[in-house]
């Protein structure tokens, strides 16, 4: 939808926030990385009830050790143990294989990457962006037109 500057509105594609998404699914879920990010995204998840059923990391990190009480898997463990899975990315990183990994998930499995705070407690749902979609539209209009996107 067009808005009086000639921008496109904008409008969210998602209905659910990731905590909610996680919550509904019928999925395994299933957390790639270990470390604070991953501390971080379980606290939130625990408040929302939300259960992790395996963790697994990249070939190089995985030494037999457990995280959270449970064993760390490779990812070839993980996608043979669970045929379809919600993998949630508990790390960031701007290395261009990372990238490329995350990429090659998301393209076989339903995968989510929640935000969470560094630091504070403010978490971005749904509820979050309803309070302050008035903020979001004045950024949005900011952006280039449609054409220059």
């Amino acid at each position: 939808m067009l808005n009086k500057e000639n921008h496109i509105k904008f409008q969210p594609a998602e209905t659910q926030d990731v905590w909610h998404r996680m919550q509904n699914t019928t999925k395994p879920i299933v957390m790639y990385g270990m470390g604070n990010g991953a501390d971080k995204i379980l606290a939130v998840m625990e408040k929302y009830g939300i259960e992790v059923a395996d963790f697994f990391a990249s070939d190089g990190f995985v030494r037999g050790h457990s995280f959270h009480g449970k064993r760390v898997l490779s990812y070839k463990e993980v996608t043979e143990k669970y045929k379809d899975m919600l993998v949630v990315i508990s790390f960031a990183s701007a290395l261009p294989e990372v990238l490329e990994r995350f990429y090659e998930i998301s393209e076989a499995y339903e995968t989510v990457a929640p935000d969470v705070p560094v630091s504070g407690n403010t978490l971005f749902t749904m509820e979050y962006y309803q309070e302050h979609a008035a903020d979001f539209e004045n950024v949005y209009i900011c952006l280039p037109t449609k054409n220059h996107k």
